[in-house]
């Protein structure tokens, strides 16, 4: 059980983290909206600073959340590879013990209820920790992609260069991608 409650902390851990990238990423991207839709007499500045704003978040925060991530997961993999179906054939048994055997006495099924009782949800919540840092993972993905689309578009429109929509297109593609 303490192994299943460090996994958890320390997945909980890479969760606020990856939570908080996001939304700097997402602040960054309404920035460049608004330089996007606004006049303003410098935009190339602008488009500058945006870009030193995003890479110093990128080398203090995101590579370094990146790096944790793969540390732990490198860590992690092999024994929760072992620990996941240990735990579901101790929850199979126990669920035998505390539902199917009759030749148990009273006391004995009441116990292994309640200690059924602590792991499934336990157990659930570990699962659920885990998913989520691989979803944040992929939100960080889309916020980097979109926020590259979005400096895409505005760094030629600030720049006041003329592209052909199938240039755009394959910038596009290339960042996507």
């Amino acid at each position: 059980m303490n192994l299943m409650n460090y996994v958890i902390m320390s997945s909980k851990n890479l969760r606020i983290r990856q939570k908080k990238l996001i939304g700097d990423l997402h602040r960054l991207i309404s920035d460049l909206d608004q330089q996007n839709t606004g006049v303003s007499a410098n935009p190339q500045h602008q488009l500058e600073t945006n870009w030193r704003r995003y890479l110093l978040l990128q080398k203090r925060t995101l590579l370094k959340i990146c790096h944790q991530i793969q540390g732990t997961s490198a860590f992690w993999r092999p024994l929760l590879t072992v620990f996941f179906p240990h735990f579901i054939a101790v929850q199979c048994y126990l669920f035998y013990l505390a539902v199917f055997a009759g030749h148990l006495p009273p006391s004995s099924t009441y116990l292994y209820k309640m200690i059924l009782g602590q792991f499934v949800p336990a157990f659930f919540y570990l699962l659920n920790q885990c998913a989520a840092v691989v979803s944040n993972n992929e939100a960080l993905e889309r916020a980097c992609r979109v926020y590259y689309v979005k400096l895409a578009f505005f760094g030629t429109a600030a720049e006041k260069r003329k592209r052909s929509p199938p240039a755009m297109a394959v910038k596009l593609l290339k960042v996507l991608l």
